[in-house]
């Protein structure tokens, strides 16, 4: 389990010697999002069409006509993966979809760390950070922290790795029962 001294430590001091551009919350990041605190919610998805669990899911119920557009993608095409699916709810808020994951986590029953594409998630971020623009109010649920608690201390170090040469910053929302 990841220690919340050691995730403070990091979240605050970042990864190297300069300040964080990654501040991680407690908080409902659907909620938060919904109300405007953010511009733009970010969620990491496989390449598999089945998003009715999970965050996905419930942001999906919240907003209903995104779930047509990502039903648009075609389920297991694995040439999606590393490529980000853009939806812009016409007030200046975007939910995007980043395809980071070949294997479904709900589908499959051995449930381990390798799941994220590292690359694919470095490029993915870094395309909606181009698209959007470093001003943006970026937030994102922990990525990877189901599948093994220690993985999403890999995720953080891309996340910090891709922000060190943006000036954008991206809240990162603690999952509950994690």
């Amino acid at each position: 389990m990841i220690s919340e001294a050691l995730l403070n430590k990091l979240v605050v001091g970042g990864m190297g010697s300069k300040e964080s551009h990654v501040k991680v919350r407690n908080g409902n990041i659907i909620q938060d999002f919904k109300r405007g605190l953010h511009d733009v919610l970010i969620l990491g998805v496989s390449c598999f069409n089945e998003y009715e669990k999970g965050l996905v899911g419930n942001v999906l119920r919240e907003f209903p006509g995104v779930q047509e557009l990502l039903n648009g993608t075609k389920s297991g095409d694995f040439k999606k993966l590393g490529s980000n699916l853009f939806i812009d709810l016409g007030d200046g808020r975007h939910i995007v979809f980043m395809f980071i994951q070949k294997s479904d986590y709900f589908r499959t029953s051995v449930k381990t760390s390798s799941k994220i594409d590292f690359p694919c998630l470095k490029k993915c971020l870094n395309e909606v950070i181009d698209a959007l623009g470093p001003e943006k109010s970026m937030s994102m649920p922990q990525l990877g922290i189901f599948k093994n608690k220690n993985h999403w201390l890999n995720v953080l170090q891309v996340v910090e790795e891709v922000l060190d040469d943006k000036p954008a910053k991206i809240i990162v929302y603690r999952v509950r029962n994690a």
